[in-house]
């Protein structure tokens, strides 16, 4: 594929994104995201799809990893071939899966600061 199709399909994935999410077809942040480019100069608000991993023996990577992209990133993901638009059930395990790992770093957490404050020695002046 030329340099110039590349990224005109690109685009045309972009936009098709942006009109199925417009239309409710996928899900995506409820809330758009600040975000900044890769030099951090500038912020502007993006609305975030969930896109699904797939496997690509050149590039190294494996199948099934949900994750949250901009709708940029997703479309150039999509049109390399590592990514795909992730269903509902993925989301849905996805989201479930970090809220199991938010409960259990808050009751580790919660343990820690418990035995910190059990062994807390006070030292003379």
């Amino acid at each position: 594929m030329e340099i110039k199709e590349f990224y005109d399909e690109i685009r045309r994935t972009k936009a098709h994104l942006s009109k199925e999410l417009m239309a409710g077809k996928h899900a995506a942040q409820p809330e758009p995201e600040l975000v900044t480019d890769q030099f951090g100069e500038s912020e502007k608000q993006a609305t975030c799809v969930y896109v699904t991993s797939v496997r690509n023996r050149e590039r190294g990577t494996g199948a099934g990893h949900v994750s949250l992209a901009t709708i940029d990133l997703a479309a150039a993901r999509i049109v390399e071939g590592t990514h795909r638009v992730a269903t509902a059930e993925e989301i849905e395990a996805c989201l479930e899966r970090q809220a199991q790992q938010k409960r259990y770093h808050e009751q580790t957490d919660a343990k820690f600061d418990s035995r910190a404050r059990q062994f807390r020695v006070s030292l003379p002046e």
